[in-house]
């Protein structure tokens, strides 16, 4: 195996694909969300430390990154780690899929969860957060808009 090939090995974060029956070993049992992540399908990752963990797939019509699930462990909540958690998780989806991407956006987002969503748009960590399980757009399929649950300001992803 040529060097850079196991120095990645060794750098991978901790993702499982839905073909692996193993979830993920030492597994915290402070996820009330997300029990059984594996049984989702699509790429499972979890944070290093092992206190956060989702859900993600490639989107290769829209070249972006779906993040269609994330939680942080229940004993690191309220504690402003979740933009640090998502930035990893960000990192490692598109370190793992190649950065084949050129957005990362939030799928199936829960209406009491959307101000966090639209927080982290506005911040700059997602390029958008969608209550469906598709990225949104026009009825003509053109435009990628970037908040959940705001269709009076909807904005298309990449500016007004």
């Amino acid at each position: 195996m040529p060097i850079d090939a196991a120095w990645r090995v060794l750098k991978a974060p901790p993702i499982w694909t839905e073909h692996e029956d193993e979830v993920a070993p030492n597994e915290p049992r402070d996820f009330t969300m997300l029990p059984h992540l594996a049984e989702m399908g699509g790429t499972m990752w979890e944070s290093q430390d092992g206190n956060a963990r989702g859900l993600m797939r490639g989107d290769w019509d829209n070249r972006a990154l779906q993040i269609s699930h994330f939680e942080v462990g229940k004993d690191n909540r309220g504690q402003g780690k979740a933009p640090d958690y998502l930035q990893e998780m960000k990192r490692d989806g598109h370190d793992w899929f190649d950065h084949e991407f050129d957005q990362t956006h939030v799928t199936h987002v829960e209406h009491n969860t959307k101000d966090f969503w639209n927080y982290m748009v506005d911040s700059g960590i997602l390029d958008g957060a969608h209550q469906q399980g598709h990225i949104r757009s026009t009825p003509e399929g053109d435009m990628h808009y970037t908040h959940a649950y705001n269709n009076e300001n909807m904005i298309p992803a990449g500016g007004e």
